[in-house]
């Protein structure tokens, strides 16, 4: 409950919806102007800069993003990653570029004599106004915003010097939000470069990258290309002592209990505990008929998405939710994390393009997973790989907790700030 007096956004500030555009028009963000699309906004508020396009026709002038102007995604990417309704402000440097917004997202064009930007941009992200965006969109699948009703929405509004004071605090904490992201995006960079040396040229026996020219006497020619003489070509289902496919039932979930591998959970090589489902003991004995996950297995997503995979670690008691599936690597012939390099930057993550290239419901079969082919070196040489890759790893995930602490931190600040719970004297 805000000790500061409410008033609707519609009083400070007016709503200008997005343009419409034709497929031919957008191109890599190289050409032409950035193009703002819904992959720009962070669940949470905020926002990317990798999820830009560029625009090559030419736009009205008041669909075009000006210094100071504020957005809100006006459509949900998808209801597990909801951005119905989420502020961002257009980064300074994007601003000589004239960039365009498309039709998923609105610009807010708050009257500055009136109240501050970025104090509305923060204001729009408490959860009361989350609420209300959500409350106020439509559709079974994916939400759209009825934008003619966020003028209503009801925010607080304190002092103006106030507001910028607040406004102040809460950009510092998200200048470390911003910082931490930049930081985590140059290591995946970096870790995803030297991934594709790794997997298609090996580590040499002094412990260098091998060379197709120095050694080339090393490599030959094969059916996946110029790869080390030394490494086999094999399909997952003779490198696995286990591939076992999910019950095809839907569990029943409990607020407690043991975890259940759910597709949703599973992304960019880890199992994201944040809002994860769990079963009771029956039901987890029930699913683990099959098979019973086990340190070092691989859980793979087949449907929904497709290609996604993690490796299970030394503590981790789960079982399989619905359209997954489990991959034992056999241990003295495929490293664990050797393999799940292999899943999301080496040939399996080419092969699975080829296969759902085209399909509105893209989905694996077991027997199509089986038959994955991937070069194996020996297990000295990939357990080699797999400690790089997991010294990147370890690098991203602390500071991807970093980023968490930063984000718990803000909202914690947001909580105090923005309902007057925590008072700050105005900006001067």
């Amino acid at each position: 409950m805000s000790s500061w007096p409410d008033i609707a956004l519609g009083d400070v500030a007016t709503l200008v919806r997005g343009i419409s555009y034709n497929t031919p028009d957008l191109a890599d963000v190289g050409e032409g102007r950035p193009f703002i699309t819904l992959k720009c906004f962070e669940k949470g508020g905020g926002f990317r800069l990798d999820g830009l396009k560029g625009f090559r026709s030419r736009a009205d002038a008041s669909y075009v993003v000006k210094p100071g102007d504020l957005l809100i995604a006006n459509t949900d990417l998808t209801r597990e990653a909801s951005v119905v309704g989420v502020p961002a402000i257009v980064p300074q440097e994007l601003y000589g570029s004239r960039p365009v917004i498309s039709m998923d997202v609105s610009l807010v064009r708050v009257e500055n004599t009136k109240a501050d930007t970025r104090f509305i941009a923060h204001a729009l992200a408490l959860p009361r106004s989350r609420t209300f965006m959500k409350d106020n969109s439509a559709g079974s699948t994916v939400l759209h915003l009825k934008v003619g009703q966020v003028p209503r929405l009801q925010i607080p509004f304190p002092p103006r010097g106030v507001q910028a004071r607040i406004a102040e605090v809460l950009d510092t904490a998200d200048e470390a939000i911003w910082s931490a992201q930049r930081l985590i995006a140059k290591l995946e960079h970096a870790k995803d470069g030297l991934l594709h040396d790794l997997l298609t040229r090996g580590i040499h026996e002094t412990g260098r990258l091998r060379h197709p020219k120095l050694d080339a006497d090393q490599f030959s020619e094969g059916p996946l290309g110029l790869l080390p003489r030394s490494w086999r070509i094999c399909d997952i289902g003779s490198m696995c002592s286990l591939v076992a496919d999910c019950p095809h039932t839907t569990p029943i979930f409990r607020d407690e209990g043991t975890l259940v591998a759910r597709t949703t959970n599973i992304r960019d090589g880890r199992f994201i505990l944040e809002g994860a489902s769990y079963v009771d003991e029956q039901e987890y004995r029930e699913r683990i008929l099959r098979a019973e996950p086990q340190s070092g297995d691989l859980i793979f997503t087949r449907e929904a998405p497709v290609g996604e995979a993690f490796v299970v670690p030394p503590w981790m008691r789960i079982c399989l939710g619905q359209r997954v599936m489990l991959l034992r690597p056999a241990p003295k012939i495929l490293d664990s994390v050797y393999m799940l390099s292999q899943i999301y930057s080496g040939f399996v993550s080419a092969r699975i393009s080829v296969l759902t290239a085209g399909t509105t419901n893209p989905h694996l079969n077991v027997s199509e997973v089986r038959k994955f082919l991937i070069p194996v070196p020996p297990i000295g040489e990939q357990q080699s790989i797999a400690r790089i890759v997991s010294e990147f790893d370890a690098e991203i995930n602390l500071r991807t907790d970093e980023l968490r602490k930063f984000r718990l931190l803000r909202q914690g600040l947001m909580d105090d700030l923005l309902t007057g719970r925590v008072r700050v004297g105005a900006s001067v």
